[in-house]
């Protein structure tokens, strides 16, 4: 299995508020698909099967990060995605860094940080 490095859309009736329409991420190969989490604004893929992203939130997205088959783990609150990187090590969180070793850690032990 693998972390579908893809977004795919909802059908066209489903829109989120302010005209974007909702991204849903998915685990899986052809035949088997899993649906991750939905309003995804943004990802990037960290390799060994780990990915992070941001999900829409109310008034500001919350950053994820996932590993395997573990549930995902809260990394931060994004209120201005010009001041995070999730393509950078370590990564800009919300006025911190972490590095992806650390993220990747926390996926698999589902260690999220305090909200």
């Amino acid at each position: 299995m693998f972390l579908s490095s893809d977004f795919q859309q909802r059908p066209k009736s489903v829109h989120r508020l302010g005209g974007r329409k909702p991204k849903y991420l998915v685990r899986g190969g052809v035949f088997l698909r899993k649906t991750v989490t939905e309003d995804v604004t943004g990802f990037h893929y960290l390799g060994e099967d780990c990915i992070v992203y941001t999900v829409a939130g109310y008034g500001q997205d919350e950053m994820y990060a996932r590993c395997g088959d573990h549930d995902p783990v809260f990394l931060d609150h994004v209120p201005d995605h010009q001041k995070i990187s999730m393509v950078s090590d370590p990564l800009q969180l919300s006025g911190t860094t972490m590095d992806v070793v650390e993220v990747k850690r926390r996926a698999i032990q589902g260690i999220s940080n305090p909200r």
